[in-house]
């Protein structure tokens, strides 16, 4: 008797399991069928049946729509309907098919039907029909970046030919010189360093940097002395042969070499004094043999 109730148990158990599996339907949605490069869509599968869950069913994998790339994907139960959703980016123009998808659930294999993706590129008339949010792959996508770096770049370089221009002349070699005296150049820095207060700061390297580069500069414009181009050693006779008072000549040779071993070596000044009393030398030096105005012209 109990082997009897036993096959009347399985054999109702594989009626209603079998009911259960042809009950099952499953369909595939999309939201839009025509969209522009770089904008997400998406593609719904849906399963009608109560016997299964998420984990039951084998939904295609990501591979299956190559070349489209998901970015993300969901399952989850509606009702009596399993949905799962994928959400996608395509990023190669012209019509994509989407074919050979299916299910499974249990041991039954169910197709779905085939799609296809027609993907242009953005225009104009486009632009309303995108999200007015779109993702950063949308926007490096669609987004002409190039085009603007470009125009960037050529309106920051006109910007600083307009500026050269105004305060530069050419020569013939096509290269700028200054339409300023080369004196007043040499001024204004000056009053540039003393405002810096380098040596309070201990920035030794970098104040006699400017320091002896603003006199080399006034002494090969002033008095014709390839300075720019001299060691100290080198340019020490040529001091000595200029037409000025002995002690100019002297504290020239001093800054000069004062500078030596901070330039060069990375020496650190013992106190700012010495370094302050440089800068007034040089100071009071330019201040002395800048052309006068009614020099200038000579």
């Amino acid at each position: 008797m109990k082997a009897i109730i036993r096959q009347f148990f399985i054999l109702v158990n594989s009626l209603l399991l079998s009911a259960c599996a042809f009950a099952i339907t499953a369909s595939l949605d999309i939201d839009k069928e025509s969209v522009v490069l770089g904008e997400p869509f998406v593609i719904t599968i849906s399963v009608h049946t109560d016997a299964f869950t998420c984990k039951d069913i084998a939904f295609p994998e990501k591979e299956r729509f190559l070349p489209l790339l998901v970015k993300n994907e969901d399952c989850k139960r509606k009702g009596g309907v399993i949905v799962k959703s994928y959400e996608l980016f395509a990023f190669q123009l012209g019509d994509i098919p989407i074919k050979g998808l299916k299910i499974k659930a249990g041991p039954d294999e169910i197709p779905l039907k085939d799609i296809t993706i027609h993907v242009k590129e953005l225009l104009p008339k486009d632009v309303k029909g995108v999200s007015p949010k779109p993702n950063a792959d949308f926007v490096k996508q669609a987004f002409p970046w190039p085009i603007v770096l470009l125009l960037l770049l050529l309106l920051s370089a006109a910007a600083v030919w307009f500026y050269y221009k105004r305060r530069f002349d050419l020569d013939d070699d096509g290269h700028f010189y200054s339409k300023r005296p080369y004196w007043e150049i040499v001024k204004e820095r000056i009053i540039d360093l003393e405002k810096k207060k380098l040596p309070e700061h201990q920035l030794w390297k970098q104040f006699y940097y400017e320091l002896t580069e603003m006199l080399r500069f006034f002494l090969q414009n002033r008095f014709q002395v390839k300075a720019l181009e001299m060691t100290a050693y080198e340019l020490e006779p040529a001091i000595r042969r200029l037409n000025i008072e002995d002690s100019e000549k002297n504290g020239i040779i001093e800054v000069l070499f004062n500078s030596q071993p901070v330039k060069y070596a990375g020496a650190f000044m013992d106190s700012k004094a010495t370094a302050e009393k440089d800068l007034l030398f040089v100071k009071s030096f330019i201040d002395k043999y800048s052309p006068k105005p009614d020099q200038e012209d000579q």
